[in-house]
């Protein structure tokens, strides 16, 4: 039994092979500078703009949606207890979302992100979840008070989806964004997900015979 369970992770590898991965860091922006559509698109260089979570992420688009205003999201170098350079807002209550899009053919994983309340005040009403483009709920803390000097880190574990993710915040403004790590992966079509799962079976079913017959062999 001890190698059967060495080998059931070998057998699930499949679901995680060629993961790549980047962190928006909005480090590159002055301070209250607008943070343009582009960054985090299609990411193959990370230089000083980005942090490196293993790989790039070529196939995946980001965009910066306001939803209770027009004003674009901004870059706050500090004030968001330890975070520096995070994405915010000029207003308070500024409700948006950070939408990832992969190409077809792949998934996104959004791995986590961090979030701080505005210098050393206490907001009550404060909400954040994941939902994925179709408007499924993956995750949601409900409402809660952001905390002066805290940084929270979401979502409690990967989420992944291969239409998109929006992390949407109910008030940009009050919070600060910084750190959204996410990843691609290579979809992998229903069947062949099956197939694994089977192939994952009869391999460890194999072993297990081979182990039974060792064993009862005389010496």
């Amino acid at each position: 039994m001890r190698a059967i369970s060495r080998l059931l992770p070998l057998a699930m590898m499949s679901f995680t092979l060629n993961a790549q991965s980047t962190v928006l860091t909005f480090d590159g922006f002055s301070d209250n500078e607008i943070v343009p559509q582009s960054y985090g698109d299609r990411v193959i260089d990370f230089g000083t703009s980005y942090g490196s979570g293993g790989g790039m992420t070529p196939n995946i688009e980001v965009d910066y949606i306001p939803v209770s205003n027009s004003i674009p999201f901004t870059n706050w170098v500090s004030d968001y207890a330890t975070l520096t350079n995070a994405l915010s807002s000029i207003e308070f209550d500024t409700q948006g979302y950070i939408q990832l899009t992969p190409d077809a053919g792949f998934d996104v994983v959004l791995n986590s992100f961090q979030v701080a309340a505005w210098l050393d005040e206490s907001f009550p009403d404060s909400r954040i979840f994941v939902a994925d483009t179709a408007g499924a709920t993956l995750f949601d803390t409900g409402t809660f008070t952001a905390l002066p000097g805290v940084v929270q880190i979401y979502p409690t574990g990967p989420l992944r989806s291969s239409t998109g993710l929006r992390i949407n915040i109910h008030d940009f403004g009050d919070l600060g964004v910084d750190s959204i790590a996410f990843s691609q992966v290579p979809t992998i079509p229903e069947p062949q997900i099956h197939a694994l799962w089977i192939a994952g079976l009869a391999l460890v079913g194999t072993i297990a015979w081979k182990s039974r017959r060792t064993r009862r062999q005389p010496v």
